[in-house]
């Protein structure tokens, strides 16, 4: 969708209350289209927005990743297409990407279909930045 790349692409680097606000924006957007559409359309311009080289941009990707995920329906491409996004921020350079990547993944376990691929990311994240290791029981 044309109107969702253009949304990223109003602010180059925008500030975080422009980006809770582009994110709010998208997804009203989403629930009045409507989940299928939502990852038909928006998903794809949110996973290209994702190589930003600014680190501002790849914030409001991840913001927009975790307001996004509830919307979309369990096991679908979009969901998991987000939930990769999330994943590769979380080895991103900026350490606020970074946080809001793990932030979100982790807020988001409790929507996704399988964990199998989740746990790892977030204690290899936690540790390697954080210096902090957390135990998560019931991941099976």
């Amino acid at each position: 969708m044309a109107l969702a790349g253009e949304m990223f692409n109003l602010i180059r680097k925008p500030t975080q209350q422009q980006a809770t606000q582009l994110a709010h924006a998208l997804t009203d957007l989403a629930t009045r289209i409507g989940p299928a559409r939502a990852s038909q359309e928006l998903v794809p311009a949110i996973v290209a927005q994702s190589d930003s080289p600014h680190a501002e941009r790849r914030a409001l990707v991840v913001e927009t990743c975790g307001a996004l995920l509830p919307l979309l329906k369990p096991g679908s491409e979009g969901r998991e297409a987000l939930c990769g996004v999330l994943r590769r921020c979380c080895c991103d350079g900026d350490v606020d990407v970074k946080l809001g990547a793990i932030q979100r993944l982790a807020g988001g376990l409790s929507l996704l279909t399988s964990l199998q691929s989740y746990p790892q990311v977030v204690l290899v994240w936690c540790c390697g930045v954080l210096g902090v290791v957390v135990l998560v029981w019931g991941w099976d």
